[in-house]
Formats: structure tokens, C-alpha cells, sequence
């Protein structure tokens, strides 16, 4: 409502999500898509990602381990 108000329009965000690791335990998407799952495997982790945006915009001095990174990932979530 506020960005409608301010600039006079709808916003439209199109996501595209995927599933890394398949739908289930069982599912293994490597084979029945092996093209998509290249292309999957090949991406960054969003937590990877993340870190080192943050790094780089120096709110944080470095992520060390997945502990402290998936503190950090979590945290920023939340608030």
C-alpha cells in the first residue's frame, strides 16, 4: 500500500524458487531433470550468498563457519 501511494502503482515481484534437493527424501531430481539440476547445483546457496553480501557491505567482519553464518542468516530474517 505505501509504494502504491508513493509512486502511483502496483509492484509485481516475480520469484522463482527451487527445490535443491528434490521434493522428498526419495526424490532424486538429477534424473529425471539432469539439465536443471546442472544449472541448480552450479548456483551459489542463498546462506552463501548472503554472508558474503554482507561481508562486502561491511555489517559483519567475516563468516567463518556455518554456525555462525546460519546465526547470522537467521537473525536477519527475524528482525
Amino acid at each position: 500500500v505505501d509504494f502504491r501511494y508513493e509512486w502511483g502503482s502496483d509492484v509485481v515481484i516475480n520469484l522463482v524458487c527451487y527445490r535443491r534437493l528434490g521434493h522428498n527424501e526419495q526424490d532424486d531430481p538429477s534424473i529425471t531433470l539432469p539439465l536443471r539440476s546442472q544449472a541448480i547445483a552450479a548456483q551459489p546457496r542463498v546462506a552463501d550468498s548472503y554472508a558474503a553480501r554482507l561481508v562486502a557491505d561491511g555489517d559483519v567482519t567475516g563468516v567463518r563457519d556455518n554456525r555462525a553464518k546460519t546465526r547470522i542468516c537467521s537473525q536477519s530474517f527475524i528482525s
